[in-house]
C-alpha cells in the first residue's frame, strides 16, 4: 500500500502536541485536500522487494489506475519521464536505483495503465 509522507506539526510553544488528523494516502484524496499541488506530494509504495518513493502518476502507475495516468499526464504537472527512487543493498553496499512509470505498471501486470503511458 502506498503512503503519502508528511509529518505533524511541530507541538505548540504552550506545551499542546499537534492534532492527529489522517492524510491522504490516494492522489485522488490529494487532489481533493491540495489542489493543483496534488501532482508534487511524493507516495511511498513497495515494488520488487524494494521501498520506492514516487510521484502521483507512479502511484497511479502502481495501482494500475490508467484513467488517472491519462488525466495526470494531460494536467502537464508530470511527465511520463519522471523517475521513482529506491535504495538497495548488493553485497554490503547500498546502491541507488531508479525507474519510470512504465517500469511500474508493466511490472504490476497493468495493461491499460501501460498503454495510456504510452500514448
Amino acid at each position: 500500500e502506498a503512503v503519502a509522507e508528511r509529518r505533524p506539526p511541530p507541538a505548540s510553544p504552550r506545551g499542546q502536541g499537534a492534532v492527529a488528523m489522517r492524510l491522504p494516502s490516494t492522489p485522488e484524496e490529494c487532489a481533493t485536500l491540495l489542489g493543483d499541488d496534488s501532482a508534487r506530494v511524493e507516495f511511498t509504495f513497495p515494488f520488487n522487494q524494494r521501498t520506492c518513493t514516487g510521484n502521483a502518476l507512479h502511484h497511479a502507475a502502481f495501482t494500475g489506475d490508467a484513467a488517472l495516468v491519462t488525466k495526470l499526464l494531460s494536467s502537464g504537472e508530470v511527465s511520463v519521464h519522471d523517475r521513482f527512487r529506491y535504495q538497495s543493498n548488493y553485497q554490503g553496499k547500498v546502491q541507488a536505483g531508479s525507474g519510470e512509470a512504465i517500469h511500474l505498471a508493466a511490472g504490476c501486470g497493468h495493461q491499460a495503465a501501460t498503454e495510456a503511458l504510452l500514448q
